[in-house]
């Protein structure tokens, strides 16, 4: 649900594609919505990959829109110094969803990106898609000391190899013919630049975000990080 006339980050997702598309408004998100979707209904989006949603909605595409984060205390100028560490990061983890390749997002890459280290904390996803129907189901984690992101992913693929992970919904479709499992890191910190708490509210908007937590949508069992109401 959009919060009329509050400004902060909002996702339109076509969960029939499994796309996503992020905005920031630093005046209201509903204002804003209501722009891009009359472009998008009129088919002449000025960003062309968005533009695309004009075609799934003739075609009943499920295409929603959801505010991550609505906040009275961002404005023209200024972000409450408060919440600005940790909305800088959502901000970053929502537009690596988005821009992970055209697949998945409508967005056009602008972050910086580096090689991942072994130390390094974060976000990662695992996606399990039929190769056949196309359709995609979710696995989102965190990572953080002593084990890192790398040690993270490469654990989930060994246990999965291996025929014993803890997850038996994950390693069912791991083991169906029909299925490839990609292990991605999303975004990833140096350790000195998040908490565990900051990793948890990025994690569990994430879940919200693909519905990992909804069956058929995903793998994860429960949601333990905070939803973020500023």
């Amino acid at each position: 649900m959009i919060v009329p006339d509050l400004p902060g980050i909002f996702v339109i997702c076509n969960y029939t594609e499994n796309k996503y598309f992020f905005s920031f408004s630093k005046q209201s998100m509903y204002a804003t919505c209501s722009k891009h979707f009359y472009k998008i209904r009129r088919g002449n989006h000025t960003n062309k990959e968005l533009n695309k949603l004009h075609k799934a909605l003739i075609l009943g595409h499920q295409i929603e829109y959801h505010q991550v984060i609505s906040s009275k205390y961002i404005n023209e100028e200024l972000w409450d110094s408060k919440y600005t560490n940790i909305v800088n990061k959502l901000y970053q983890l929502i537009h690596a969803l988005s821009t992970f390749n055209s697949m998945y997002g409508y967005n056009n890459s602008d972050l910086q990106t580096r090689e991942v280290s072994y130390t390094d904390y974060g976000i990662y996803i695992i996606i399990v898609r039929n190769k056949i129907t196309d359709h995609r189901k979710f696995y989102i984690g965190k990572a953080e000391l002593p084990n890192g992101i790398k040690v993270r992913l490469q654990y989930h693929k060994y246990e999965l190899e291996a025929d014993r992970h803890t997850n038996k919904e994950l390693q069912n479709d791991f083991n169906k013919k029909e299925n490839e499992t990609i292990f991605k890191p999303l975004i990833t910190f140096f350790p000195n630049e998040i908490t565990s708490v900051e990793l948890a509210t990025l994690e569990v908007h994430m879940m919200a975000i693909l519905r990992a937590i909804y069956p058929g949508r995903g793998y994860n069992k429960n949601a333990k990080g905070i939803i973020l109401h500023l």
